[in-house]
């Protein structure tokens, strides 16, 4: 099976992954926790919903993720507007700071493939993604 469409994207996915989830002495984050500061770092005001959807996690799921960050002490909830309910989330300044690590290595690794490959094979591989992206957002799970 390794060779179908499927589990070879799945486990290229996986190794982009690993190499992009942080890990060092002050922190040790998955893949999302380390998703979720990059997305909390770049987009101002934005929500747990918003997070969810990003990442494309359950809304509920979300929740502790955020919990972790905040335990460790690189987000804080904010009150958004009149509402209690609703957050937005900050990065606080051990977040920032992790937050460009996190950047830093992934722009590495980007420079790294993008130096193996060529231009054109970069520009297809991108091309293909945004195709398989697009058609997945089409699929019902095999129902017509």
């Amino acid at each position: 099976m390794r060779h179908t469409l499927i589990f070879h994207t799945s486990n290229l996915g996986r190794k982009i992954q690993k190499f992009v989830a942080f890990k060092s002495p002050s922190a040790s984050l998955s893949y999302s926790e380390s998703y979720a500061l990059i997305i909390i770092d770049s987009e101002k005001n934005v929500t747990q919903t918003q997070i969810a959807a990003k990442l494309n996690l359950d809304p509920a799921s979300i929740v502790s993720l955020i919990d972790e960050l905040e335990k460790q002490e690189l987000v804080r909830r904010e009150n958004f507007s009149s509402d209690r309910r609703k957050h937005t989330m900050a990065l606080t300044g051990k977040g920032q700071q992790i937050a460009s690590q996190i950047k830093k290595q992934a722009f590495k690794l980007d420079t790294f493939l993008k130096e193996k490959l060529s231009t054109r094979d970069a520009q297809y591989f991108n091309m293909i993604l945004d195709k398989v992206n697009f058609y997945l957002n089409q699929w019902k799970g095999g129902e017509k």
